[in-house]
Protein backbone atom coordinates (compact mmCIF):
# COMPACT_ATOMS: atom_id res chain seq x y z
CA UNK A 1 0.00 0.00 0.00
CA UNK A 2 1.23 3.20 -0.90
CA UNK A 3 1.67 6.08 1.88
CA UNK A 4 -1.30 7.69 1.05
CA UNK A 5 -4.05 6.05 -1.32
CA UNK A 6 -6.75 8.36 -3.20
CA UNK A 7 -9.08 6.00 -4.79
CA UNK A 8 -11.57 7.43 -7.84
CA UNK A 9 -15.32 5.86 -7.06
CA UNK A 10 -17.26 5.64 -10.69
CA UNK A 11 -18.99 2.43 -9.61
CA UNK A 12 -20.59 2.44 -5.90
CA UNK A 13 -21.64 -0.85 -6.65
CA UNK A 14 -20.65 -2.65 -9.83
CA UNK A 15 -23.27 -3.04 -13.05
CA UNK A 16 -22.90 -6.67 -12.99
CA UNK A 17 -22.04 -8.50 -9.99
CA UNK A 18 -19.52 -11.57 -9.95
CA UNK A 19 -20.42 -13.42 -7.07
CA UNK A 20 -23.28 -13.17 -4.36
CA UNK A 21 -23.89 -9.63 -3.29
CA UNK A 22 -22.85 -9.77 0.30
CA UNK A 23 -19.67 -11.27 -0.73
CA UNK A 24 -18.92 -8.36 -3.42
CA UNK A 25 -19.97 -5.98 -0.49
CA UNK A 26 -17.35 -6.83 2.03
CA UNK A 27 -14.34 -7.33 -0.74
CA UNK A 28 -15.66 -2.97 -1.54
CA UNK A 29 -16.04 -2.50 1.76
CA UNK A 30 -12.29 -3.52 2.57
CA UNK A 31 -11.37 -1.52 -0.62
CA UNK A 32 -13.25 1.55 0.30
CA UNK A 33 -11.62 1.40 3.73
CA UNK A 34 -8.39 1.03 2.60
CA UNK A 35 -8.52 4.57 0.94
CA UNK A 36 -7.44 7.90 2.77
CA UNK A 37 -9.61 9.88 0.21
CA UNK A 38 -12.86 8.96 -2.13
CA UNK A 39 -13.52 10.81 -4.91
CA UNK A 40 -17.20 10.37 -6.73
CA UNK A 41 -18.72 12.27 -9.22
CA UNK A 42 -22.19 13.61 -7.39
CA UNK A 43 -23.19 14.23 -4.10
CA UNK A 44 -25.70 10.98 -4.32
CA UNK A 45 -22.92 8.92 -4.68
CA UNK A 46 -21.25 10.58 -1.38
CA UNK A 47 -24.35 9.80 0.18
CA UNK A 48 -24.59 6.22 -0.67
CA UNK A 49 -21.07 5.46 0.27
CA UNK A 50 -21.65 7.09 3.76
CA UNK A 51 -24.92 5.25 4.25
CA UNK A 52 -23.95 1.88 2.81
CA UNK A 53 -20.38 1.44 3.83
CA UNK A 54 -19.85 3.98 6.62
CA UNK A 55 -17.81 5.89 5.07
CA UNK A 56 -16.15 8.96 7.08
CA UNK A 57 -17.41 11.97 5.45
CA UNK A 58 -14.15 13.99 5.83
CA UNK A 59 -12.87 11.01 3.49
CA UNK A 60 -14.93 12.00 0.62
CA UNK A 61 -14.91 14.06 -2.03
CA UNK A 62 -17.15 15.59 -4.79
CA UNK A 63 -15.66 16.34 -8.22
CA UNK A 64 -18.10 16.22 -11.49
CA UNK A 65 -17.64 13.77 -14.27
CA UNK A 66 -15.25 15.71 -16.45
CA UNK A 67 -16.82 16.57 -20.13
CA UNK A 68 -13.88 15.72 -22.66
CA UNK A 69 -13.98 18.22 -25.22
CA UNK A 70 -14.63 17.39 -28.72
CA UNK A 71 -12.37 18.45 -31.84
CA UNK A 72 -14.33 21.41 -34.08
CA UNK A 73 -13.93 18.81 -36.98
CA UNK A 74 -15.70 16.24 -35.10
CA UNK A 75 -18.46 17.54 -33.88
CA UNK A 76 -21.46 20.27 -34.81
CA UNK A 77 -24.20 22.72 -33.24
CA UNK A 78 -27.06 21.15 -34.57
CA UNK A 79 -28.11 17.81 -35.91
CA UNK A 80 -28.09 17.61 -39.75
CA UNK A 81 -31.35 18.10 -41.39
CA UNK A 82 -33.72 15.44 -42.13
CA UNK A 83 -35.62 13.06 -39.49
CA UNK A 84 -34.61 13.16 -36.09
CA UNK A 85 -32.59 10.40 -34.92
CA UNK A 86 -32.75 9.42 -31.41
CA UNK A 87 -29.11 7.91 -30.03
CA UNK A 88 -28.47 4.82 -27.67
CA UNK A 89 -24.58 4.50 -27.26
CA UNK A 90 -22.62 2.59 -25.04
CA UNK A 91 -21.84 -1.53 -23.40
CA UNK A 92 -25.09 -3.45 -23.70
CA UNK A 93 -26.26 -5.11 -20.46
CA UNK A 94 -29.75 -5.94 -19.15
CA UNK A 95 -29.30 -2.97 -16.94
CA UNK A 96 -29.07 -0.69 -19.44
CA UNK A 97 -32.89 -0.77 -20.37
CA UNK A 98 -32.32 -1.55 -24.33
CA UNK A 99 -35.56 -3.77 -24.19
CA UNK A 100 -37.43 -1.21 -22.25
CA UNK A 101 -36.72 1.29 -25.08
CA UNK A 102 -37.52 -1.09 -27.37
CA UNK A 103 -40.96 -1.49 -25.78
CA UNK A 104 -40.92 2.80 -25.97
CA UNK A 105 -40.46 3.11 -29.34
CA UNK A 106 -43.41 0.68 -30.38
CA UNK A 107 -45.55 2.56 -28.08
CA UNK A 108 -44.89 6.16 -30.58
CA UNK A 109 -47.32 6.60 -32.82
CA UNK A 110 -46.55 5.19 -36.39
CA UNK A 111 -46.65 8.78 -37.98
CA UNK A 112 -44.21 10.10 -36.02
CA UNK A 113 -40.66 11.02 -38.10
CA UNK A 114 -37.53 9.10 -36.39
CA UNK A 115 -35.71 6.92 -36.62
CA UNK A 116 -33.59 5.43 -33.46
CA UNK A 117 -30.00 4.08 -33.65
CA UNK A 118 -28.61 1.55 -30.86
CA UNK A 119 -24.66 1.57 -31.07
CA UNK A 120 -22.11 -0.96 -28.88
CA UNK A 121 -21.58 -3.90 -27.76
CA UNK A 122 -22.05 -6.50 -24.61
CA UNK A 123 -24.13 -9.68 -23.52
CA UNK A 124 -24.59 -11.58 -26.18
CA UNK A 125 -28.27 -12.32 -25.39
CA UNK A 126 -28.93 -7.95 -25.69
CA UNK A 127 -26.95 -8.20 -28.87
CA UNK A 128 -29.46 -10.80 -30.08
CA UNK A 129 -32.67 -9.10 -29.00
CA UNK A 130 -31.39 -5.71 -30.65
CA UNK A 131 -30.16 -7.02 -34.07
CA UNK A 132 -33.61 -8.95 -33.76
CA UNK A 133 -35.98 -5.68 -32.77
CA UNK A 134 -33.82 -4.19 -35.31
CA UNK A 135 -35.13 -6.43 -38.16
CA UNK A 136 -38.54 -6.03 -37.56
CA UNK A 137 -38.83 -2.29 -36.70
CA UNK A 138 -38.18 0.03 -39.68
CA UNK A 139 -37.54 3.37 -37.67
CA UNK A 140 -34.68 1.33 -36.01
CA UNK A 141 -30.82 0.29 -36.76
CA UNK A 142 -28.40 -1.61 -34.61
CA UNK A 143 -24.77 -1.41 -34.76
CA UNK A 144 -23.26 -4.21 -32.81
CA UNK A 145 -19.71 -3.75 -32.04
CA UNK A 146 -16.88 -2.35 -30.75
CA UNK A 147 -17.30 1.31 -31.79
CA UNK A 148 -13.99 3.73 -33.25
CA UNK A 149 -13.60 7.23 -31.72
CA UNK A 150 -14.75 8.64 -34.88
CA UNK A 151 -17.44 6.94 -35.53
CA UNK A 152 -18.90 7.37 -32.08
CA UNK A 153 -18.38 11.27 -32.43
CA UNK A 154 -20.10 11.02 -36.06
CA UNK A 155 -23.26 8.93 -34.61
CA UNK A 156 -23.64 12.08 -31.37
CA UNK A 157 -23.36 14.52 -34.37
CA UNK A 158 -26.05 13.39 -35.95
CA UNK A 159 -28.00 12.28 -33.38
CA UNK A 160 -30.82 15.04 -32.45
CA UNK A 161 -31.64 12.61 -28.58
CA UNK A 162 -29.75 10.82 -26.69
CA UNK A 163 -31.25 8.41 -24.70
CA UNK A 164 -30.03 6.52 -21.25
CA UNK A 165 -32.96 4.30 -20.10
CA UNK A 166 -31.22 2.53 -17.24
CA UNK A 167 -33.02 0.00 -15.26
CA UNK A 168 -30.40 -0.42 -12.35
CA UNK A 169 -27.48 1.77 -11.84
CA UNK A 170 -24.81 2.71 -9.09
CA UNK A 171 -22.93 5.29 -10.68
CA UNK A 172 -22.50 8.22 -12.41
CA UNK A 173 -22.28 8.04 -16.67
CA UNK A 174 -19.87 8.52 -19.20
CA UNK A 175 -22.22 8.25 -21.75
CA UNK A 176 -24.50 11.20 -20.86
CA UNK A 177 -21.23 13.46 -20.35
CA UNK A 178 -20.21 12.42 -23.91
CA UNK A 179 -23.62 13.74 -25.17
CA UNK A 180 -22.67 17.09 -23.33
CA UNK A 181 -19.60 17.24 -25.19
CA UNK A 182 -21.74 17.19 -28.64
CA UNK A 183 -24.24 19.51 -27.43
CA UNK A 184 -27.14 16.92 -27.33
CA UNK A 185 -29.69 16.76 -24.83
CA UNK A 186 -30.97 13.78 -23.22
CA UNK A 187 -33.82 11.64 -21.76
CA UNK A 188 -32.79 9.95 -18.70
CA UNK A 189 -33.85 7.52 -16.01
CA UNK A 190 -34.04 8.26 -12.87
CA UNK A 191 -31.66 5.36 -11.60
CA UNK A 192 -27.84 6.60 -9.65
CA UNK A 193 -26.52 9.94 -10.42
CA UNK A 194 -28.47 10.25 -13.95
CA UNK A 195 -31.71 11.50 -12.78
CA UNK A 196 -30.26 14.19 -10.22
CA UNK A 197 -27.52 15.17 -12.74
CA UNK A 198 -29.81 15.79 -15.36
CA UNK A 199 -32.45 17.74 -13.37
CA UNK A 200 -29.90 19.93 -11.90
CA UNK A 201 -28.15 20.69 -15.45
CA UNK A 202 -31.50 21.21 -16.83
CA UNK A 203 -30.04 19.28 -20.07
CA UNK A 204 -33.07 16.83 -20.67
CA UNK A 205 -35.90 14.96 -19.48
CA UNK A 206 -36.03 12.28 -16.39
CA UNK A 207 -38.81 9.72 -16.00
CA UNK A 208 -39.24 6.23 -14.19
CA UNK A 209 -36.98 3.59 -14.88
CA UNK A 210 -38.92 0.32 -16.15
CA UNK A 211 -41.60 2.48 -17.80
CA UNK A 212 -41.95 1.83 -21.38
CA UNK A 213 -45.26 4.60 -21.14
CA UNK A 214 -43.15 7.43 -19.41
CA UNK A 215 -40.26 6.91 -21.35
CA UNK A 216 -42.41 6.95 -24.58
CA UNK A 217 -44.11 10.31 -23.71
CA UNK A 218 -40.71 11.59 -23.00
CA UNK A 219 -39.80 10.76 -26.78
CA UNK A 220 -42.72 11.65 -28.14
CA UNK A 221 -42.40 15.79 -26.31
CA UNK A 222 -38.83 16.26 -27.33
CA UNK A 223 -39.62 15.19 -31.31
CA UNK A 224 -42.42 16.75 -31.84
CA UNK A 225 -40.98 20.55 -30.25
CA UNK A 226 -38.48 21.55 -31.30
CA UNK A 227 -37.88 24.51 -28.87
CA UNK A 228 -37.10 22.97 -26.11
CA UNK A 229 -34.45 20.71 -27.91
CA UNK A 230 -33.00 23.70 -28.55
CA UNK A 231 -32.95 25.17 -25.21
CA UNK A 232 -31.40 22.04 -23.72
CA UNK A 233 -28.85 22.00 -26.10
CA UNK A 234 -27.62 25.39 -24.67
CA UNK A 235 -27.78 24.19 -21.32
CA UNK A 236 -25.38 20.89 -22.17
CA UNK A 237 -23.10 23.56 -23.93
CA UNK A 238 -22.80 25.13 -20.33
CA UNK A 239 -22.08 22.67 -18.47
CA UNK A 240 -19.14 21.32 -20.60
CA UNK A 241 -17.48 24.46 -19.39
CA UNK A 242 -18.04 24.12 -16.37
CA UNK A 243 -16.83 20.59 -16.05
CA UNK A 244 -13.70 20.83 -18.52
CA UNK A 245 -11.03 18.59 -17.88
CA UNK A 246 -8.84 21.72 -16.40
CA UNK A 247 -11.03 23.44 -14.68
CA UNK A 248 -12.31 19.80 -12.40
CA UNK A 249 -8.90 18.89 -12.68
CA UNK A 250 -7.40 21.66 -10.62
CA UNK A 251 -10.10 20.16 -7.96
CA UNK A 252 -8.79 17.01 -8.35
CA UNK A 253 -4.96 18.19 -7.96
CA UNK A 254 -6.09 19.75 -4.74
CA UNK A 255 -7.39 16.49 -2.72
CA UNK A 256 -3.58 15.03 -3.61
CA UNK A 257 -2.15 18.32 -2.75
CA UNK A 258 -3.98 18.55 1.18
CA UNK A 259 -1.91 15.23 1.69
CA UNK A 260 1.42 16.78 0.81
Amino acid sequence: RPPVLVLSVHDVMPHVLRGPRRIEKQLLQRVYNSADALIVHHELLRTRLQDEFGIDPERLHVIGHQVFPVPEDLRSVKPPDGSPMVLFFGALRANKGTKVLCEAIELLPSELDVQFHFAGRGDLEVEQELSRFAATNSRTTAEIGFVEYERKAELFRNASIVVLPYTEFSSQSGVLHDAYGHGRPVIVTDVGALGDTVREDGTGLVVPPSSPVELSKALEQLLTDGGPRSELSGATTRVANERSPQRLGESLRAVYDSFS
